[in-house]
């Protein structure tokens, strides 16, 4: 309706404002900075490094960040001061009158120069962190190919563009922060901001408002911001608020990592993988942020869902002079499916094997064992997945219809005025259910349920709510499991006051993890009221709902708790590779029909299909609209998402006039379809969807744009040459 309040929304109440003094220079030496002595400095408060009364350090994995840089200027951008000022025209001023000096050092943009040591900014290597998985002697088994193909691929970074920008808001009272914005995971700023100001968490209270888009890019990076705002409302001793235009939002914040891949498979001649091996760099930019969360499941799903008995993996995350870069939609996921998806149509084109059928032949199937030791469940079958994705796309009719048009237009005369060519391609891919295996269990995820007195049931979570549906997908959860109805639960945006630490919103976690804990919470409070009412009662929702409510009456404390267990023995498994990697993994399967101008190289895609294997399916709605706002992002990245850079390593083109999403105008025809049975017959619960689709449509565009072109794009975002009729030969 347009009604709930982003942060910017909030009443003033005589909040200053906030703002921050950058550097200019992509590596450099602070060496002091400058005030004009002509500005009235009594006006405004500024802040330094020097102010910080704690740890001046963004708690995250690596902990190389700084909230304000006193030493190497790592990128350009970098937060240097703070100034609050009471308006914004006074701010502006401030902020203009102060001058950074810094001693320039050499940066570095490219990581593959990175690595190569000549200049430092992170460590010995400038390397985050490396993960090598083995399985098998891929060495050996490379000798034994009968062909052997290799394939390099270029990914490029890409701007979130959620609809609200970054804001943060906070008041500092009675030796105590109140801090409110536009936030994922909540928990974090509690533990950033608490370590910053030297307090403890408890004197911290994080409170979620209505959050306008994230997609990972308000995961981490809002850490930062409120501590930012937390030390200016320290000093002033009012409250203060930062809210970043669109310009500074693209050009500061984290974008999608690039990444170059290279993927080398030994196949059979009947098209059997027998040995694969991958190298991944990822760029992580200046500081380590979620960098290695991002490598980590890149690795994890390197080889996509194939099985193969002998693979060499090798991923890196290194460290360059441009800003971090840190969690988007997918993280890891897109980057390594779109080498592997393309790769595979690569290597059936070497054998002459169908794509199809390539692909059939070497799927992953239940009992077979990943690289990294894991073996696949029964809940997910990439082989029927497949087949019904073939089938419900009707996609070997399609290819045939559009081969036979094809070469009737070849053959027609006057055919070379014909300006446009068709192509139709898929990919298939999965995503792993949550944070990797050792970080789920370790993180100690907590959800509560309470039974209020007129038998309403309170959910209590840390999971927020921007854009993706979670408050409604995790009361209806609770009203299913407890048996009311779903307007009889009660669950807003959290407050760290007031709710439980049940983990990060991100990577595809709340409806499948957290939504099992309340699940299991919600089954607990069930079985205690079917101790004091009868069983008829339990199965209509107004006399259950009544039921409840005495139970309050009569003093019963109904307050249940559900946790992750954490295992005895978790230290001793990898935190990047462990082999238990995730619980459940979601796949799907995306079709894409591309109409190419060969005279200007522009691609058009017609139709988008995607058919899911997600599990249980808690509304189609949302799942559906999930998916279609999944293929825009996914789109956006394969043709138009050009982000471009500039001599310092900042971001060119820091506007949205100049970097170019998806319109309404350029979306196709999306369609979706969910697989809701398993071969049990048990369906299992949501193994997750959130990311998901955004995995699917780079790989399916550019196989169909081969078939279109002869050409096979090899990076993104992809824009083929013009190509002449006579260089176009159709494939089969």
């Amino acid at each position: 309706m347009g009604t709930e309040p982003f942060v910017d929304d909030l009443p003033i109440d005589g909040d200053w404002l906030g703002g921050t003094v950058r550097s200019k220079v992509a590596h450099g030496r602070l060496r002091k900075l400058d005030f004009d002595p002509s500005f009235d400095w009594s006006r405004v408060v500024v802040v330094t490094a020097e102010d910080i009364p704690g740890s001046n350090v963004v708690a995250c994995l690596e902990e190389d960040q700084p909230f304000l840089c006193e030493g190497t200027i790592r990128h350009v951008g970098e937060p240097i001061a703070l100034v609050a000022a009471p308006d914004r025209d006074t701010l502006r001023k401030a902020l203009a009158a102060i001058e950074a000096i810094i001693d320039p050092l050499p940066p570095v943009f490219d990581p593959f120069e990175s690595l190569k040591g000549d200049v430092s900014i992170f460590g010995a290597s400038n390397v985050f962190l490396e993960i090598p998985i083995q399985k098998g002697n891929a060495e050996k088994a490379f000798l034994l190919a009968d062909k052997i193909v290799e394939t390099r691929h270029r990914t490029p970074a890409q701007e979130h563009v959620y609809l609200e920008t970054q804001g943060m808001r906070a008041v500092f009272e009675n030796g105590q922060y109140r801090i409110e914005g536009s936030i994922q995971c909540p928990y974090y700023l509690v533990e950033g901001v608490a370590r910053l100001m030297s307090l403890a968490e408890t004197d911290v209270r994080v409170i979620v408002r209505q959050t306008g888009g994230g997609f990972g890019g308000k995961e981490d990076f809002p850490t930062m911001l409120a501590g930012h705002v937390a030390l200016l409302a320290h000093k002033s001793g009012r409250p203060v608020r930062m809210i970043y235009d669109r310009v500074q939002d693209m050009a500061v914040t984290t974008k999608r990592h690039p990444a170059w891949i290279r993927r080398k498979s030994g196949l059979s001649r009947t098209g059997e993988i027998l040995a694969v091996e991958v190298d991944i760099v990822l760029d992580g930019g200046a500081y380590a942020t979620l960098s290695p969360f991002v490598l980590s499941r890149a690795a994890l799903h390197a080889v996509g869902p194939y099985r193969c008995e002998n693979v060499s993996i090798r991923a890196r995350a290194v460290a360059t002079n441009h800003p971090p870069n840190g969690g988007f939609r997918g993280f890891g996921c897109p980057q390594v499916h779109f080498a592997t998806e393309t790769h595979m149509d690569t290597c059936a084109e070497a054998l002459g094997i169908d794509p199809i059928e390539i692909r059939r032949r070497n799927v992953l199937r239940p009992g077979d064992t990943m690289q990294f030791g894991q073996i696949l469940n029964a809940d997910t079958n990439f082989e029927k997945l497949l087949t019904e994705a073939i089938a419900r796309t009707g996609f070997e009719k399609r290819r045939a219809v559009i081969l036979a048009d094809e070469r009737e237009s070849r053959d027609r005369p006057g055919a070379a005025a014909g300006a446009l060519r068709r192509g139709i391609g898929l990919s298939l891919f999965m995503h792993g259910t949550g944070l990797n295996g050792y970080w789920e269990r370790s993180s100690r995820s907590r959800v509560r349920l309470k039974a209020c007195d007129d038998g309403r049931i309170e959910v209590l979570t840390a999971q927020a709510e921007f854009g993706q549906g979670t408050l409604t997908a995790l009361a209806r959860i609770t009203a299913r499991a407890v048996g009311i109805d779903e307007a009889d639960v009660v669950i807003d945006h959290p407050d760290t006051g007031i709710v439980p630490n049940s983990g990060p919103t991100v990577a595809s976690r709340t409806v499948s993890i957290v939504g099992d804990l309340i699940r299991e919470a919600a089954e607990k409070l069930r079985s205690m009221i079917s101790e004091f009412a009868d069983p008829e009662v339990l199965e209509d929702p107004e006399n259950l709902k009544a039921a409840i409510a005495r139970c309050v009456a009569e003093g019963h404390e109904l307050v249940f708790e559900a946790e992750n267990q954490t295992p005895a023995r978790e230290n001793l498994d990898d935190r990047w590779s462990p082999v238990e990697a995730y619980p459940q993994y979601a796949a799907a399967c995306c079709v894409a029909e591309v109409e190419v101008d060969r005279l200007t190289g522009d691609v058009t895609v017609t139709h988008l299909d995607y058919v899911c294997d997600i599990g249980e399916v808690i509304s189609h709605a949302m799942a559906t609209n999930q998916v279609i706002g999944g293929a825009a992002q996914g789109l956006g990245w394969a043709l138009t998402e050009n982000l471009a850079w500039n001599a310092q390593g900042g971001m060119l083109n820091a506007r949205l006039s100049d970097y170019a999403i998806p319109s309404a105008c350029d979306m196709p025809k999306v369609t979706v379809t969910f697989l809701e049975t398993s071969e049990s017959g048990v369906l299992p619960h949501s193994k997750g969807l959130g990311e998901l689709p955004m995995e699917g449509p780079a790989p399916a565009i550019a196989n169909a744009v081969a078939m279109a072109t002869g050409h096979r794009p090899d990076r993104l975002p992809f824009r083929p040459a013009p190509v002449p009729l006579s260089e176009v030969g159709v494939r089969s």
